[in-house]
């Protein structure tokens, strides 16, 4: 059975950059308001991964999309509103289909959840056994397996696979867990499902797809036809196809017919692993290694499996450790402003440029090692990223303040300045991104504790006046901005 390593990163960017400035980003959906960003993003990257597994006849993908003789099937009972977007199932193509219950499956997820991949239970009700406890975007529980022995399968699958995340780095976007979201209940399969739905978002996704098949009447909003089916989810569906290269005609897993023999197998064999692969095809030379310093840093946050937006007024935030703004590396001796704060945007023709570059550092000063604020040691921020700031004020000033995620730090109980043999803390700890005092480029003093901070206050005013230029903020005073930390070494 295949997994979300289906998508090669190039792919998912595609996929992702696409779903961002489509039409569905910006529907305001009755009751709901707009989907979280994450949400529009990893629906269209989880149709790109099921596509995909619908090419190599992938039994959960074929359970998705078979024709169905029951009257529990979600097709029959949404059939007038399909219609009326120009969705016809009956008879139409497994792609057809597959797209088909992607667009009910978006509505339902804003209905049930408001597209927040991490809901748990609904509290007014007292459904709280392992059997019975809804849980995540589709508000799914452990008693709907009933509808299929895929979705046991894909428990297996997923709780294997599960360490690598399920995009629940793309889902994550724009959304923030609530008290008890994610609290399980009971114990034994049902509670693993709970977790599951709620950590791997694509099994969420896969879950409540084969489910809507046949035993649609598990949701409630889809028996009274509450979830709406939305054009501009077919529209951004239909792009999805073009990215991953299925058409809605025919199936997916029975080519056009052409000549027999080894010339079939190997045009065959060409187009899977166009499809498919990560690594170039014959006829299209991988790419060579970057060599400006935009690139390059892009390249290290890609490989490490960071979220890229290439969007075109969309910033990436990434610090580079044991870097100047230049791009010299140096021996990022502690107590120092000798790190670097990067704002990185895309161009209309794809390529990233540095919009801003600025003096930094990401660890605690010398005063905070040794007296630090929390008696498990100073922190220091694991590298990494982390969708966890949104625009308030640090002190005086205003600055991307840590009040919209979790982040990873390591805690320096023995003062040496390194993360080595630390012991790692998440949670929210005020790892506010500010500015420096305009302190010494050889003397933190007391302005880290711990936060990002740009050394100068003229450069932080200049990396906030980028932050709320992104057309995100403008349109969601909360935002919540992504930032990414690396060492010199990878870039």
């Amino acid at each position: 059975m295949l997994t979300f390593e289906s998508l090669n990163q190039q792919t998912i960017d595609k996929i992702t950059a696409l779903a961002a400035s489509s039409d569905l980003a910006r529907y305001s959906w009755g009751g709901r308001g707009r989907a979280p960003i994450g949400y529009v993003k990893g629906m269209a990257v989880v149709y790109g991964l099921c596509l995909q597994k619908l090419r190599a006849r992938d039994s959960a993908a074929l359970a998705m999309v078979r024709v169905v003789d029951g009257q529990h099937d979600v097709f029959d009972h949404y059939e007038s509103q399909l219609r009326a977007i120009g969705l016809v199932t009956d008879g139409g193509t497994e792609v057809d289909r597959l797209r088909a219950l992607f667009v009910i499956l978006t509505g339902l997820g804003m209905r049930e959840s408001s597209g927040r991949y991490c809901e748990g239970r609904d509290q007014s009700a007292s459904n709280m056994s392992a059997e019975t406890a809804e849980a995540g975007l589709f508000q799914m529980s452990w008693d709907g397996r009933r509808a299929s022995t895929e979705i046991p399968r894909l428990v297996e699958t997923y709780s294997a696979a599960s360490a690598r995340g399920g995009f629940v780095d793309i889902f994550r976007e724009g959304v923030r867990p609530k008290e008890g979201d994610l609290s399980n209940y009971g114990e034994g399969p049902g509670e693993k499902f709970q977790e599951l739905c709620k950590s791997c978002p694509s099994f969420a996704v896969e879950a409540a797809a084969i489910g809507l098949r046949t035993l649609y009447t598990h949701w409630g909003p889809i028996v009274r036809q509450e979830a709406q089916v939305r054009p501009e989810a077919d529209k951004l569906f239909r792009q999805v196809q073009d990215i991953v290269g299925v058409q809605s005609t025919g199936s997916v897993g029975k080519p056009a017919p052409q000549s027999s023999g080894w010339a079939a197998m190997w045009a065959a064999l060409l187009a899977w692993w166009r499809g498919s692969s990560d690594q170039p095809t014959p006829d299209r030379p991988a790419e060579p290694a970057p060599t400006d310093l935009a690139g390059r840093i892009v390249a290290a946050m890609r490989k490490r499996g960071f979220k890229v937006d290439d969007v075109p007024g969309n910033p990436n935030v990434v610090y580079v450790e044991g870097m100047g703004p230049d791009g010299t590396k140096n021996d990022n001796t502690p107590n120092q402003f000798n790190d670097a704060r990067f704002v990185i945007m895309f161009g209309q023709d794809g390529r990233p440029k540095i919009a801003g570059a600025w003096e930094a550092t990401t660890e605690p000063g010398r005063y905070w090692t040794e007296n630090p604020m929390n008696s498990k040691g100073a922190a220091r921020i694991k590298f990494g990223q982390y969708t966890a700031w949104q625009v308030g004020m640090h002190h005086t000033h205003e600055a991307l303040v840590q009040t919209g995620g979790n982040v990873t730090v390591c805690r320096d109980l023995n003062e040496d300045y390194k993360r080595e043999g630390d012991k790692e803390d998440t949670g929210q700890f005020g790892i506010n991104q500010h500015w420096g005092y305009d302190f010494p480029k050889n003397d933190l003093g007391q302005s880290s504790a711990g936060c990002l901070v740009g050394r100068m206050k003229t450069g932080h005013q200049q990396f906030m006046a980028l932050m709320k230029s992104d057309p995100r903020y403008k349109a969601n005073s909360r935002f919540v901005f992504t930032a990414a930390v690396l060492p010199a070494s990878e870039v």
